[in-house]
């Protein structure tokens, strides 16, 4: 799409209205977060919820949704119940229950599953003053060669992504 090329730091894109009109289809809220409330949504997640680390992207939902609760029961002049539920299986997931009530009674839930153990970051789980997370499969992580594939503007990069899971599966196939 032309109008989000490649920009140059500080310069802005026109999204065609077309495109912005899809996104706000989908997309109702946003934020914007500095590190510091990153790091705060982390530590606040792992003292009031039985010790548990999320990553900082997760944080940054963790903490819109925190901001978003705060702004409806401003608005509404609802109590609150925060609760969250965490479940823990080789694979993060949480969910956050948010219960508002009303005389009329009104329920909202809302789901955050985390885009990554909070083991893959160190450095922000020790900038929150929580405590690294040890864990083989993300020590193992680390430690694979990295590898990766240029995909130049101009180059077919369908084409590419075809042929590069038409060599995986391939490859999968003879092992």
């Amino acid at each position: 799409m032309e109008a989000l090329e490649e920009k140059k730091a500080g310069e802005s894109a026109n999204i065609p209205a077309d495109v912005l009109s899809s996104l706000r289809s989908v997309v109702t809220g946003s934020g914007s977060y500095s590190n510091e409330e990153i790091e705060g949504a982390i530590r606040e997640c792992h003292q009031r919820h039985e010790g548990k680390k999320i990553c900082p992207h997760t944080a940054v939902a963790y903490r819109h949704q925190a901001r978003q609760i705060v702004d409806f029961a401003k608005s509404y002049k609802l109590s609150l119940l925060t609760y969250l539920v965490w479940k823990a299986n080789k694979m993060l997931f949480c969910v956050l229950l948010n219960q508002a009530v009303e005389p009329r009674g009104f329920d909202t839930v809302t789901v955050l599953v985390a885009t990554a153990s909070a083991a893959k970051f160190p450095e922000a789980l020790e900038a929150a003053g929580v405590e690294k997370e040890d864990s083989e499969e993300v020590r193992e992580l680390f430690n694979m060669k990295v590898r990766f594939g240029r995909m130049d503007r101009g180059q077919d990069w369908k084409k590419m992504l075809e042929e590069k899971i038409e060599e995986i599966t391939e490859k999968r196939r003879k092992q």
